[in-house]
């Protein structure tokens, strides 16, 4: 059985690491998986991508008029993609590989167009990141005034991709895995998915490499202060993206003693902002070993995001044995059990943010939960337990399509 992942990246953004680490843990369970990639970032030889220098020129040219029209059409940066760029190259060299099942992730960026689906020519088993595959062009709805909660389409007037999502999508033999309950509720509320079937499959994480290390150790790796409570704002780009709720966590964290609690943001430069509480930055790690050092070294995670579906962070944070509080929205209630594994916050509600805060680093809860939350990662999310959950559904997929021929 061969199984191809597709994604705009490898390594870069939270979709891609974790498509990228579905494809680890598949090969380490013995399936025969490939993983076929606009853009490679990494040294993988199992990573494939186009070779032709040329032609990666042509691709990112075409990369950045698709962001470029996108933006344009909706003046939305980053949550919007029209997708009408054809890549025959791309889809020819999937068919070439000739897989039992193509297993599509984040294909976004210009990377294909949303016709180029109908030519491939293996069954479709794709995984919903965020809400663009069956929506009308939106990644996070949250941010999307114009989008409608009852047929999902955010484009009317504006862009056709609706419709033709509708076409392609009726046209080509399919199943959709939710990674959160939420995401797969909304899909299959959706006119343009509800007709699929559906399955509900979380990423993995290799439990592993994200554990625990010693937190005196680590503290002192990073410079933190080793008398404070730390808390580290789990996103990137969090001054800018206005999903990661950067201003709803400093009004929590205002509420706080600034003497007690520390906030660490990732972040390229200091922050030159009189905000009232204690803010450690530092860069964005690009390694997995310093950040599993990083989360290590704090007491919290916190990731007060307006949206989520099935964060890597949380993953990697529970993983490590690190507590997180966040609200109580999306597929957030999937990892965390509240008050066992960290803290759902009503959502949006600041002063209960802080409250969970507290309530998660107290003495009493901290251990507690940190035991508690390394347990469940290991027990539902561990890369062997996920990947093998993966397995199942490939074979049950393939040989459905078998009986069906």
């Amino acid at each position: 059985m061969k199984i191809v992942i597709v994604n705009a990246f490898d390594l870069r953004g939270g979709a891609s690491r974790a498509a990228y680490r579905l494809h680890q843990s598949l090969i380490k369970i013995g399936v025969d998986s490939h993983m076929l990639v606009q853009f490679k970032l990494g040294e993988d030889p199992s990573v494939i991508t186009e070779n032709n220098p040329f032609i990666l020129i042509i691709n990112k040219f075409i990369s950045y008029c698709d962001r470029v029209i996108s933006m344009y059409s909706r003046n939305q940066p980053h949550n919007f993609s029209l997708s009408w760029f054809k890549n025959r190259r791309l889809i020819n060299k999937i068919n070439q590989l000739n897989p039992d099942i193509v297993h599509l992730h984040w294909i976004c960026n210009g990377m294909m167009s949303i016709e180029d689906i109908q030519k491939i020519q293996a069954p479709i088993a794709w995984s919903l990141h965020d809400n663009w595959p069956f929506s009308g062009g939106c990644h996070v709805m949250k941010l999307c005034k114009e989008h409608n909660y009852i047929t999902h389409d955010c484009s009317p007037g504006i862009s056709n991709s609706f419709a033709r999502k509708n076409l392609a999508f009726s046209q080509k033999e399919m199943k959709i895995i939710g990674l959160s309950n939420w995401i797969n509720t909304l899909s299959l509320n959706s006119p343009l998915l509800g007709s699929k079937e559906h399955i509900n499959l979380p990423n993995p994480i290799d439990t592993n490499f994200f554990q625990p290390v010693n937190k005196i150790k680590a503290r002192k790796h990073f410079g933190f202060n080793s008398h404070k409570k730390i808390i580290l704002l789990g996103a990137l780009n969090a001054l800018t993206d206005q999903n990661k709720g950067f201003e709803l966590l400093i009004s929590a964290m205002q509420s706080l003693n600034s003497d007690i609690f520390t906030l660490v943001i990732l972040n390229e430069s200091s922050l030159d902002l009189e905000l009232g509480i204690d803010i450690h930055t530092i860069k964005p790690l690009k390694d997995d070993g310093e950040l599993n050092k990083l989360y290590s070294a704090v007491d919290i995670v916190a990731v007060p995001s307006l949206q989520e579906n099935l964060s890597n962070t949380i993953l990697e944070s529970m993983s490590v044995g690190i507590p997180v509080v966040a609200f109580d929205i999306g597929g957030n209630s999937d990892l965390i059990v509240h008050n066992a594994t960290g803290y759902l916050a009503e959502p949006f509600n600041v002063e209960d943010l802080a409250h969970g805060i507290e309530v998660s680093v107290s003495n009493e809860n901290h251990q507690r939960m940190s035991i508690s939350a390394r347990r469940r990662a290991i027990k539902y999310f561990d890369n062997e337990v996920v990947a093998n959950r993966y397995k199942d559904f490939y074979e049950g997929f393939v040989t459905k399509n078998q009986d069906n021929a």
